[in-house]
């Protein structure tokens, strides 16, 4: 018997840092396309991106957008407190979904379907930065009222290949309010069949 080996190799991920313009159902005509920083417009999903809803539709309350939080810097001497202080993990912008209200618990989020095909013999590592927005303000009507987002519901990411779940993190992690984390799950594909 021989060992195998495994390659890695890179997928191209389309916006994966959501910095491509955003069309937020909510953002003032004078922000079309560019969102400002300290605002978070909702609406559909990111570009390049699909609203998964476990349910099949949204029920009311699920919120989808781009928040582009800015840092500690730039509410200096605003009296508004920031959504993520240390700002994006990646570029300026970060998905935004949130609940307002009681939605029964129902699972919402993003997601995006790859054209690669899985090979055999392939490690894939998916690494997701996961965020627990705090309770903040907007700097720019009209985000500038106070957003009470305080706690974390938790967080899936999967890797799925033919409807069939290769690797996943279900809320392995708790970052802090305000606070960045990053989630990865890893895949490593056989010499048989593909997806198993």
């Amino acid at each position: 018997m021989a060992p195998s080996t495994a390659f890695a190799a890179a997928l191209a991920i389309d916006n994966p840092g959501f910095e491509a313009n955003y069309f937020g159902s909510n953002l003032p005509a004078e922000y079309l396309g560019d969102v400002p920083t300290g605002s978070f417009p909702t609406g559909p999903p990111p570009a390049d991106w699909t609203a998964y809803y476990a349910s099949g539709g949204p029920i009311g309350g699920e919120f989808l957008g781009v928040l582009k939080p800015g840092t500690a810097a730039d509410y200096t001497g605003t009296g508004a407190m920031p959504c993520f202080p240390g700002g994006a993990p990646e570029g300026d912008n970060m998905a935004l979904l949130y609940t307002s209200g009681d939605t029964g618990g129902d699972e919402y989020g993003i997601t995006q379907q790859l054209t690669a095909d899985l090979e055999p013999d392939m490690v894939y590592t998916l690494t997701v930065a996961v965020g627990n927005i705090q309770s903040c303000e907007g700097l720019v009507a009209p985000y500038q009222n106070f957003f009470d987002l305080g706690g974390f519901p938790g967080y899936r990411v999967q890797l799925i290949a033919d409807g069939i779940v290769l690797a996943e993190d279900i809320g392995l992690l708790t970052p802090g309010e305000g606070l960045v984390e990053t989630a990865t799950v890893i895949y490593q594909s056989g010499s048989g069949p593909i997806p198993p």
